[in-house]
């Protein structure tokens, strides 16, 4: 099993068909309070979905591609109808809502109703940007900004005495020529992508210590 904030983690972020009906209790995340018929939260998730459409109508309206590939529909019921998200959400973006759950619709689809504005976070990056992030977080190269010798070079390949990208920290280069090639070739946004999951990895996933996530 995968480090609870890995997104590769299935239990901490669901693809949709594993997240459970609004109106149900999964025992994955909720347990029974101790002599009591009231369920509490034990551990926290996250959905994660690539908009590939953007639906604005009386309120704003998302398809949503998840990691498993499904498209679901996301409909929002903030007080001010998703206008706040509305500049953020572009096709190529990824929407993250805490704590999601499946709805029934009236036209008898099945997605996501978002109420809270708090539950939910726009990623100017695509699910596969963000699974290269991913990857290059727990399974990365460097964690320190000092030359480090026996890696290779993130640009040429080649091993020697390297310095680690001064943002990121996770990939090393062995000159300026190198990096702004890597940088020029992808590892920019890769990097800017490394940046937005530290919020994820700070969090305490399979921990509920009285308080809900937000953003």
């Amino acid at each position: 099993m995968h480090n609870p904030a890995d997104l590769r983690n299935t239990l901490t972020f669901p693809p949709f068909e594993e997240l459970h009906d609004e109106n149900a209790v999964d025992d994955r995340y909720y347990s029974l309070k101790p002599f009591t018929s009231i369920y509490e939260l034990h551990r926290h998730w996250c959905f994660l979905g690539e908009i590939v459409d953007v639906i604005p109508f009386l309120r704003l309206g998302l398809r949503v591609r998840d990691a498993a590939g499904a498209e679901i529909h996301v409909q929002f019921y903030t007080d001010d109808r998703g206008e706040s998200f509305a500049l953020r959400c572009r096709k190529g973006a990824t929407i993250a809502v805490l704590y999601a759950t499946q709805h029934g619709f009236l036209d008898m689809n099945v997605g996501l109703r978002i109420e809270d504005a708090e539950s939910v976070s726009v990623l100017p990056f695509s699910m596969e940007e963000l699974s290269k992030a991913n990857a290059l977080i727990w399974d990365g190269v460097s964690d320190s900004d000092q030359e480090v010798e026996g890696r290779l070079c993130g640009g040429c390949g080649k091993g020697g005495n390297l310095k680690a990208c001064s943002q990121c920290k996770l990939v090393s280069y062995c000159g300026t020529a190198c990096q702004i090639k890597a940088w020029k070739d992808g590892h920019k946004r890769i990097c800017k992508a490394v940046q937005a999951l530290e919020w994820f990895r700070s969090k305490k996933w399979d921990t509920f210590e009285g308080n809900y996530f937000s953003w």
